[in-house]
């Protein structure tokens, strides 16, 4: 988990650290993970995952660039490094506190970076938290990970500070959404992050209680809303945000990559161009903005079903335990996959190694929450 910290840590802040994380540190705990462990074999989301990567990696063999492709076959190295330390390390509920904690570790120096190195050089209200970097939606990203990470400990954390702790964090998501999607103009929390903490903290302070404490909670949050709906205004009023939700959507450039994708992935139907190579034939020069049509067009239809079979597994497993168990962390991992896979229309997660990574955290978690299930069941037959 050191390891894992230091890469976290270094990520951002330096370039040669960076890259001594991800061509020796990182290299080394996935050696000495393989080596207490002994199987590349983790649990069914892992090894779909890797079944995606082994595909991607034989679609070299037809791609267009071959310098391309293999730069994106670096990328995939990585993400399948860290995903297998995290799965493996995941089978452990010692160490699930700290894979979720690696995540508040990225955000903070995604935020230390971003005051150090690009809110001095922007018009803030007219730009986006945005460099070479450090994407904006990366950020964006990162917050939304946060904020699941910050519910979920504070579900299953067994310390009744550290639990209250996590859930006052957790709260505290809700004024960093905002400031979150003012800075970076992402339209993404409009999206993703604001419906999801309403449903998350519905969940946890409105379901399965009383008719009374439901509205009292619905009238604390409507109260709350008219206090602060002025200074919500006033600030969204004067942000780039506001002209980047008023784009005609059909001259927006996400469309245009999305109808591109689309289109390249059709002209070279079924295998795709090869990893990468997407950017080669683009109009624009660009990856698509899109999970689904990035792996349709570069990895086929084959890539494309790989992905969606890993989320649909996740999905209908989560589903399935909730209803067995009605138990509502199941229903909070369900949740979460949800908007994961939503998420995926407006960024490509499966190559880059931070993003795809928290999605296996919350798997092998899931995996590992319900192995318990089991056993508290068999215990009480």
């Amino acid at each position: 988990m050191v390891c894992v910290w230091f890469s976290a840590t270094v990520n951002l802040m330096s370039d040669s650290l960076n890259s001594f994380a991800l061509y020796a540190v990182l290299p080394f705990a996935f050696i000495s993970t393989f080596i207490s462990y002994g199987k590349f074999i983790v649990n069914k989301y892992f090894n779909l995952l890797l079944l995606l990567y082994v595909w991607i990696f034989i679609s070299v063999l037809w791609a267009t660039d071959t310098a391309v492709a293999m730069r994106q076959i670096n990328q995939i190295l990585g993400s399948f490094i860290l995903c297998y330390v995290f799965a493996v390390k995941a089978k452990d509920e010692r160490n699930i506190v700290w894979l979720y904690l690696v995540y508040f570790l990225l955000l903070a120096f995604a935020w230390y970076y971003a005051y150090s190195n690009i809110f001095s050089v922007i018009e803030l209200g007219e730009e986006r938290v945005n460099d070479s970097k450090l994407n904006a939606n990366t950020l964006a990203y990162y917050t939304f990970y946060f904020t699941f990470a910050s519910y979920i400990l504070g579900e299953v954390i067994n310390f009744t500070f550290w639990k209250k702790i996590m859930r006052w964090i957790f709260l505290s998501t809700i004024p960093l959404s905002f400031y979150t999607a003012i800075f970076t103009a992402s339209r993404q929390i409009l999206i993703i992050q604001v419906p999801l903490l309403l449903i998350l903290l519905y969940i946890r302070y409105i379901k399965g209680y009383r008719v009374g404490r439901k509205v009292g909670a619905f009238i604390v949050i409507i109260f709350c809303l008219l206090i602060a709906l002025p200074s919500i205004q006033r600030i969204y009023d004067n942000s780039y945000l506001k002209e980047r939700t008023e784009f005609d959507l059909k001259e927006d450039s996400r469309t245009k990559l999305v109808q591109d994708a689309f289109r390249v992935g059709m002209e070279h139907f079924p295998l795709g161009v090869g990893p990468g190579n997407y950017l080669v034939h683009s109009y624009s020069k660009k990856f698509s903005h899109n999970t689904y049509l990035e792996l349709f067009a570069n990895e086929g239809v084959v890539g494309l079903f790989i992905y969606i079979g890993l989320l649909s597994v996740f999905l209908n497993r989560q589903w399935k335990r909730y209803k067995k168990y009605d138990d509502n962390i199941f229903l909070s991992f369900f949740v979460f996959g949800v908007f994961f896979a939503i998420d995926g229309f407006f960024y490509s997660f499966y190559e880059r190694l931070w993003l795809i990574g928290f999605f296996v955290i919350v798997a092998s978690h899931s995996e590992l929450y319900y192995k318990s299930k089991k056993t508290v069941d068999i215990k009480t037959k």
